[in-house]
């Protein structure tokens, strides 16, 4: 009796541990070990979930390896199309607008409703030619000119280009963390970005709100740039399409959807990671995450998308 008594007192952590492992590879992934022994089925119940937790990291490593690559070829396979439309388009505008100001030319300076037909048909020539002018950059393959450059003069300039504007809208900029952080890059390509996330958060922001621009060091090896505003938010159904080429929340005829698009894929090229987060209680943070030299890239885990603030919906 006293040597079953002991085989089963053996055995019983043993089947525990073999019914955890059964579940898990069924599909119960949140499963971990949490016995507390000083034997050697607590060393293995604490390497189970070493590598259970490694696991899951590979995975979601991988499932955001697969959704790049998957909106790479989709951007890809846009800019394309959008290159041949873009230039079809801009032919016959550029014929109307030249029309438009033969016709005001030569027109009656007393017709007054003519003059008023011809300014609204050159106004919207104009915005046209901005849309197609859109679609051209956006599927255009630019010269990279990598460099050191100083981050956080960057942000300090392209917050400035809106200093103005912000002045006028009654909102005010705030910007907090490093002082100097030195980065490899394309200085231009990288201010582009900036300039598309502020811009967007500007005209998000109502009288009286602030924009805050923080920036952190990461691993040593990464920099982390967070622009906050304090907006409406995005609607949880449109945050995944966000980075969609032309896909715009703003009202029509303000924007051409494709501002995030190509931020996108400016981030991507650096082999960093832009992710959209809505605020709470409102207001949407937007975190672009670089390396500093991505030709020297050492892989660290990615940043912790689990938590967020508000809505837990994120785009990465």
């Amino acid at each position: 009796l006293l040597a079953r008594w002991i085989a089963a007192k053996l055995a019983q952590p043993i089947q525990q541990m073999s019914t955890l492992m059964t579940r898990y590879a069924d599909g119960e992934r949140q499963l971990r070990y949490e016995g507390k022994r000083s034997d050697e089925i607590e060393s293995v119940g604490q390497a189970f979930n070493y590598l259970s937790n490694k696991l899951e990291k590979a995975e979601l490593e991988r499932e955001q390896a697969e959704a790049a690559v998957r909106q790479s070829e989709r951007l890809a396979a846009i800019g394309q199309m959008a290159a041949g439309i873009g230039h079809e388009i801009n032919n016959p505008l550029m014929n109307i607008q030249s029309l438009a100001k033969l016709i005001k030319q030569y027109s009656s300076s007393d017709d007054v409703q003519l003059s008023k037909d011809l300014h609204t048909m050159q106004a919207e020539v104009k915005r046209c030619a901005h849309i197609v002018q859109g679609i051209l950059n956006f599927a255009k393959e630019t010269d990279v000119d990598n460099k050191d450059f100083n981050l956080i003069s960057l942000l300090s300039e392209t917050v400035a280009l809106y200093a103005h504007q912000a002045r006028q809208q009654k909102v005010a900029f705030e910007q907090q963390g490093l002082e100097s952080f030195v980065l490899y890059g394309d200085r231009s390509q990288l201010q582009q970005v900036f300039v598309n996330i502020i811009s967007n958060a500007l005209q998000a922001s109502k009288p009286g709100s602030i924009i805050k621009v923080l920036t952190h060091a990461e691993h040593e090896q990464w920099v982390v740039v967070e622009i906050l505003d304090e907006g409406v938010g995005v609607l949880p159904e449109h945050l995944s399409q966000l980075f969609n080429p032309f896909f715009s929340t703003k009202p029509e005829g303000q924007g051409t959807g494709l501002g995030l698009s190509v931020s996108y894929g400016i981030v991507q090229n650096h082999r960093g990671e832009v992710i959209v987060r809505n605020r709470d209680p409102h207001g949407v943070r937007v975190i672009v995450r670089l390396p500093v030299d991505h030709r020297e890239l050492t892989k660290y885990p990615l940043a912790d998308t689990s938590t967020v603030d508000g809505d837990n919906s994120d785009i990465t």
